[in-house]
Formats: structure tokens, sequence, C-alpha cells
């Protein structure tokens, strides 16, 4: 039982117990007493309110309601207090932390809290807060790495002791030992470098004011104790100072700050590298400090796509750099184009790769509808000519640029694969073709100039239509041994010009005469002459027509 006990207007009570106060109970904490109250009138049990049921208990706990959140632990409290033994309480890195208060320096060798004791051999704690061995008591923390002497951090000097209330609190990250008040650390921390904590002590029961060796004396704090945790790492400056500058009622619980930049995990913008300004110049939600130049990405549905459907692409996945927004997309691909370069007999192609523009503005989401191509990979059939492969889609590689406001920029290409690979083959996924995506182009009109041959044409594909009108001369028959008669290839070119129509439009396409063709003319007054409308298909195949007539000088033929 506790008894009423007033000094200097201090009220000590034997306080009924009550629900723990708010903390979070996830990891890195691993144990809290908030010394506010007992499980039971009868017991002095103090819980732990960490969810993890370490309560601490002793002969004779005196609480006291002035802690700095609630209750604390009065002046003099003697047995110790002890919490058992758990391996929760032996980290590799750990936090223990407090607030106390005293009005003047108390003696040496006074402990806020530890972990185990080595009986009654003196030599200290796995690691523990204490008030120093020798000259004005301040405030230490220290850990006995294995195989080693204790390793204490700098130390707090006795002015901590002016009766206000101080968070403190001594970590160890692996490496360096440190002392923490309100947030502040106390120097620059004690090297120890690959060092392990010995939890291997006789008593491995973690302590809260006082050593418990009876022979060693009891270490007893005699000041105000509250709210005593242990955390599984090392907390940095940030999350320290947030709970030391905590104004209450309630405890703080701890808000993770993993870069250390004063601004919690939670409300931080860019968690991994300090940025305590939160700038985000792009305005994405990603501040600045975790963003490098842009990076281009992107997505294309359906995939594989189809000819004569829109194929929308998707660049909302790609992201800005930090020198501001994304301003500009620019989509491209490459297609082989076939100028034709040729002769009645047979058409030839030069080739060349021309860029196309999808789409190129503010858009991340541009449509665009893949027609055929001019064909595959050509093949050379004469020196500086070449001639078209059977008929497939070329595979477009796909080229986006992104731009952002500083004008930094980032390029990234992806090929985009089609389910039907040419006009002949099964549309397989792709839906059926609208009708008819391909009709030859035809002559509707053919009037003679004095130098030219003019054809009215109109294009009835979905396409554009392309290709060339010649005019030659007829083949002429002669006499073969034995009497039969053949067909000897004579035709020459008399005229010819390349034309290309819009889908469903008329134009007029004038053929002007060679040299050939005027002499030609002008001896004989008229000519019998094939015209041939040469049309390149989208598979790569060439369709004629033709139309056989005689053409009289001045004349015009329909």
């Amino acid at each position: 039982m506790t008894r009423p006990w007033v000094a200097a207007g201090v009220c000590i009570v034997s306080l009924l117990y009550v629900p723990p106060a708010f903390a979070s109970h996830g990891d890195p904490l691993r144990a809290q007493w908030s010394l506010d109250s007992k499980t039971d009138a009868a017991q002095d049990v103090t819980p732990d309110s960490s969810g993890h049921g370490l309560d601490a208990t002793s002969g004779n706990i005196e609480l006291a309601n002035d802690g700095r959140f609630g209750g604390r632990l009065g002046d003099t409290n003697a047995p110790v207090l002890t919490a058992g033994s758990n391996e929760l309480l032996r980290p590799a890195s750990v936090t223990l932390l407090a607030w106390v208060r005293r009005n003047a320096p108390p003696s040496n060798l006074r402990y806020i809290a530890g972990q185990g004791d080595d009986g009654g051999i003196c030599n200290g704690s796995s690691y523990a807060l204490y008030t120093g061995t020798g000259g004005a008591p301040g405030l230490q923390f220290y850990i006995r790495p294995i195989g080693d002497f204790y390793k204490p951090s700098p130390a707090a000097g006795p002015e901590i002791w002016d009766g206000q209330w101080h968070l403190v609190a001594g970590s160890f990250d692996g490496a360096t030992v440190r002392l923490f008040v309100d947030g502040i650390e106390v120097g620059s921390g004690r090297p120890a470098p690959g060092a392990l904590i010995d939890y291997g002590f006789s008593s491995s029961s973690f302590y809260i004011d006082g050593y418990p060796p009876v022979g060693c004396g009891s270490g007893d704090f005699d000041g105000g104790i509250d709210e005593v945790r242990v955390y599984g790492r090392a907390l940095n400056r940030s999350e320290l100072r947030r709970m030391a500058i905590a104004p209450g009622p309630e405890p703080p619980a701890l808000e993770p700050d993993g870069d250390d930049d004063f601004v919690p995990d939670n409300r931080d913008n860019c968690p991994t590298v300090p940025n305590p300004d939160q700038r985000d110049s792009d305005g994405n939600g990603l501040g600045d400090g975790c963003e490098g130049p842009p990076v281009a990405r992107f997505v294309y549905a359906p995939d594989p796509t189809c000819v004569g459907i829109k194929t929308q692409f998707n660049a909302t996945n790609a992201t800005a750099g930090r020198d501001g927004p994304i301003v500009r997309y620019e989509w491209t691909y490459p297609e082989l184009v076939a100028e034709f370069s040729g002769s009645f007999r047979g058409p030839l192609y030069r080739y060349r790769s021309e860029t196309r523009v999808i789409s190129d503005g503010p858009s991340p989401i541009p449509v665009f509808t893949f027609g055929w191509s001019s064909g595959g990979e050509p093949y050379q059939a004469a020196p500086g000519v070449f001639k078209l492969t059977p008929a497939e889609r070329a595979i477009p590689t796909v080229t986006l640029t992104i731009t952002d406001s500083a004008g930094g920029s980032a390029s990234v290409s992806r090929p985009v694969f089609f389910d039907q690979r040419s006009s002949d083959a099964p549309r397989r996924s792709c839906p059926p073709p609208p009708g008819e995506i391909f009709v030859a182009t035809r002559p509707t009109r053919i009037s003679l100039a004095a130098k030219s041959v003019t054809v009215r044409t109109t294009c009835r594909s979905r396409l554009s239509c392309a290709g060339s009108v010649v005019v030659t001369s007829l083949g002429r028959k002669s006499a073969r041994a034995g009497g039969a008669a053949r067909r000897r290839p004579r035709a020459r070119v008399l005229a010819k010009a390349p034309y290309q129509i819009p889908t469903g439009a008329s134009t007029t396409v004038r053929a002007p005469f060679t040299k050939l063709g005027r002499r030609l003319l002008r001896q004989r007054g008229r000519l019998r002459v094939k015209v041939l409308i040469l049309s390149m298909s989208p598979t790569g195949k060439t369709v004629t027509r033709a139309r056989k007539l005689t053409l009289k000088h001045g004349k015009p033929q329909r």
C-alpha cells in the first residue's frame, strides 16, 4: 500500500488504474511506461502502454499527479521498478528516453533507467541513462559492448537540473553513442563502430529509477521521472525534437522522419532526402529532392494494335524533373516511303525514311490510326533502285520526347506491334475491316494536248492513292521462221507522270510527252497507244488499269 506524503506542495497519491495514454504500438516502439497509474490498487504494478505487456512492478510504487503528461514517479521511490526480461528490450540498435525533472543537481551514479545488470560486480548495464560517475552530476547514456569497456555518450552538464521537465534520450545506431536533451544533441556522439551491445549479463531485467543490485547502492534518482520508453532503433534529432516540443496533454507518439528534416514521413513529399522547404516545382506531389531529370515513359492500347483502328498512346506515367512540369509531348515514328521510278514493264521504287508526327503538344494521351505502310524491307534491284518486298506492315518504332517548363527533355522509344501484319492476313483479334480498303485508281477522262496527255482520275480507296500515269506505244507483230507470228515487245514510253490523290478525291494528272512521243506525233499525226494507271496497293502489289486508244494531234479523247 502507498501512503500519502506531502512535500513542497506535491501530492503523492496511490492512483487507481486507468487506460494507458495513446501510443503507436508498432515497431520500433518496444515498451512505454507512462507512470500514470497502477493496474490494481492492491498491487504495485504500473502498465506498459505499448501493447507488449511489459508491466513494471516493485514492492512500493509512489506516483504523483504532476507529471509532464499526467502522473509520474515520486521523488523517493524504492525499491527499483523492474519490467522483467524480454527480447524486445534487447535490440541491436536502441533509443532509451524519459522526461526528467529536478530542482538541483543530484548525486553521481543515479539511474533513470537501464537494461540488465551484472549482479554484485557493479559494472553497469547493457545500456542505461544515469547521472555519471564524477564531477558535477549531469546526465549520460552508455552502452556495454561485448568484450569491451562501456562506451558513454558526451555528458549534459548540471544546468539540466533547473526545475523544468526535459526530454532526455540516449541512442546507439551500431556506430555512435549519442545523447539528446529536448531533441538537441549533446556534442557529436562517441564513435563505437561495429560494437555489439552485450546482453549476456546475469540479470536481464529492465529497470526504472535505480540500479538493481543491493550491494551497489540503490542508485535511486530522487527527482521526477515520466514517460520512460524503449525503441528498437536510433531515433534522430527531428523525431526527438517533435516529441520534446509536444504541448500535451497527451504524451506524444513517435512520428517517423527518416531523412531527419523536421517533416514527418507521412507529410513529407520526399521522405528520403532532407527538404524542409517541401519544394515541388512541378506540382506533382513529389518533392524536388526526390526528382532527377525528367523520365519519358508510355504505353499504348490495344497492344498489339491493328491497322485502321484508333490506337491510344498514354504518357501519364512519365515523370517531370525538378525543374518544372512537362509542357510538351512529341510523338514521332519513321515510315518507309516508296517512290515510283520505273517503266511500263514493271514498277521499280526508290525508298526513303520519312518522319511521321503522331502528336506534338501538351496532351499526354494522343490517339492515332495507323495505315498500311509502303512495305517491308526493300532490296536493291539495280544500282540506286530498290524494289518492294512482299506486303507486311512495317513495325514502327514510336519515340516520345517530353520537355519540361525549364527546357529539360527526355526521350524513350519502343516498337508498336500489330496483330495483323498484312492486309490479306486474318485480322485475328482485330475488329473486322470497314469494307474494302483499296480500289485501284482508274481513268475517267483522257485528253490530248500538243505536249502532254491529261488524265482525269478518282481515288476510290479508304486510303490515299499513289502511283504513275504512263503512256506507251503498242508492240508490233513480226514474221517468224515457220510462218508463226509473235508480238515483239517494241513498245516505247511516250509520256509519264507520278500522282498522289487523297481518299475519295479526284484530280487531273498531266503526263508530258517525251521527245520521242512529240516527234512521232508530229510525224504521224495519229498514234495507237496504251494509257496505264499504275497504282501501288497497301500490300505492296502494283495494280494496273489500262486503256488503248488512238491519239490524234490536237484532238481530245474521251
